[in-house]
């Protein structure tokens, strides 16, 4: 092929995404961003929002919902309210329904490309394989639902020696603005499969794929408040987020310098932190080199580990790259 036709090819695929983008894009200029709390679409408590614009061209996307401290509440005490009931699915459920997200993910997945794409300033080839990745990220952590609570039987001449776990509660999840459907997916698919809720605050630069996520994810049929959404700003509701004591755990990929603040708010609530942190199903927590905070908890079904070379030299499970 000439350059002057692959020019044309590309020119051509170029203006199909557009046709297809427009659409999704009205939606979200008439509809604007809301949180997603117990289920429900809900505007910020105080009204305040914020622009999304896209970096291809400056345009504006969207307007957001900016959340406060009380929206955080809100999202944490329903995914407080959702979780005893999540924890006694049984696992077999919990996997069917995280198989069903990923079905649906798969149906959506140019839709969530176009929209990344657009909003992340991301090429679309590599979008469009971070939709199909995330997919495969539920479905990883899907078929580990079933071992997720699986404890250790270690008898000794004098002692009977036994671990269990059990989920720790609600979790935050906080992603960056690159790759953010994908991110997520990492991070919500196995705090979901051990049978924890979750609050996610995804980045201000690229919020628009979240709230996808969550609505893809009540039309599986996730019970509403399993999996909350809180759009905003990370000095307000992303802080908010992290010393919420309803929030048992805090999954986030940022610098030591973000994770390592421990505030007075703590009030004495163990949060698991780590740098460039994800949650890692069916494993023992250890503390790595590089970890933030004291992981307490060992017998949680949400552990968290760094992902430094040391703590994958020690054999952890990962989903396909």
């Amino acid at each position: 092929m000439t350059s002057a036709a692959a020019a044309r090819t590309d020119s051509a695929a170029l203006l199909a995404n557009l046709a297809c983008l427009e659409p999704l894009l009205r939606r979200l200029r008439a509809d604007g961003l809301q949180h997603v709390i117990n289920g429900a679409l809900e505007p910020a408590s105080d009204g305040e929002i914020f622009a999304d614009h896209s970096p291809v061209d400056g345009s504006l996307i969207c307007e957001v919902a900016r959340g406060t401290v009380d929206d955080v509440d809100r999202a944490a005490r329903a995914a407080q309210r959702a979780f005893p009931g999540w924890r006694d699915v049984p696992a077999a459920r919990r996997q069917r329904l995280l198989h069903a997200i990923a079905d649906g993910i798969e149906r959506r997945a140019e839709d969530i490309a176009l929209l990344e794409s657009w909003d992340a300033g991301q090429p679309i080839r590599f979008m469009a394989k971070a939709a199909l990745r995330g997919a495969e990220n539920f479905r990883f952590f899907a078929d580990r639902a079933a071992s997720a609570r699986d404890g250790l039987a270690l008898p000794t001449d004098t002692h009977l020696n036994y671990t269990g776990r059990t989920p720790i509660g609600p979790v935050g999840v906080i992603t960056p603005w690159n790759t953010p459907f994908m991110l997520s997916t990492w991070k919500i698919a196995p705090a979901l499969a051990a049978g924890c809720t979750v609050v996610h605050k995804p980045a201000e630069w690229s919020p628009v794929t979240a709230q996808l996520l969550a609505e893809i994810a009540l039309e599986a049929g996730l019970p509403p408040g399993v999996l909350n959404v809180v759009h905003g700003l990370g000095e307000q509701a992303g802080r908010a987020l992290t010393e919420h004591a309803a929030i048992r755990a805090i999954a986030s990929s940022s610098s030591p310098t973000i994770t390592t603040v421990e505030p007075p708010e703590f009030s004495g609530v163990s949060k698991p932190s780590a740098m460039a942190a994800h949650v890692s199903v069916g494993r023992t927590s250890r503390r790595s080199a590089e970890s933030a905070a004291p992981i307490s908890a060992s017998s949680d079904a949400v552990n968290w580990r760094s992902s430094s070379s040391q703590a994958r030299a020690d054999g952890d499970v990962d989903p396909p790259e």
